[in-house]
């Protein structure tokens, strides 16, 4: 049994799977219901805040680990879609389409990061500590009582992981 990958509900796993799926599609819903006029300069500023402490969190595992260079990096790569993202100027149609469009890229950059997570869960599931996930989770939840007029979905994907984790 020592080679087990453990994902049932509070492993690290678990609160992994959960972040990437609920939590991170819960995120870019919400920035859709935005896509027509998106978010105001200091609203930007928030979103790219929590951004960077997501980053921050997944810097801190250690060098060397397999999880150190695919969440944190795949991370990095969502924050500068996300950038870009806001960066359209507008609320036009032609803005509209834009941000579309960088919403697409949002969703495969997600995808990419759940995709490298099932293709290596027995890797990372050594490597995983609920300190850390609960960082990621904390900097979501930040963002989401900073935003709430925006971010109506993301709180129930931070629900249900509170609901287990406490």
């Amino acid at each position: 049994m020592a080679n087990e990958i453990r994902t049932e509900r509070g492993t690290p796993l678990w609160s992994l799977n959960t972040f990437r799926s609920n939590v991170l599609s819960k995120l870019l819903d919400d920035l859709l219901a935005r896509e027509n006029e998106g978010l105001t300069q200091e609203q930007c500023a928030r979103v790219k805040l929590a951004l960077e402490k997501m980053i921050d969190a997944a810097s801190g595992i250690p060098d060397g680990g397999f999880l150190r260079g695919t969440i944190w990096k795949e991370l990095e790569k969502f924050a500068a879609l996300y950038q870009k993202w806001n960066d359209i100027p507008g609320s036009d149609a032609k803005a509209a389409r834009q941000r579309k469009q960088m919403l697409k890229k949002l969703r495969r950059q997600r995808h990419r990061l759940a995709r490298r997570i099932r293709k290596n869960l027995y890797i990372i599931s050594g490597e995983l500590d609920l300190k850390l996930l609960g960082r990621l989770y904390d900097a979501t939840g930040d963002l989401a009582q900073a935003l709430p007029e925006i971010f109506k979905s993301l709180p129930k994907a931070l629900k249900k992981y509170h609901s287990v984790m406490g």
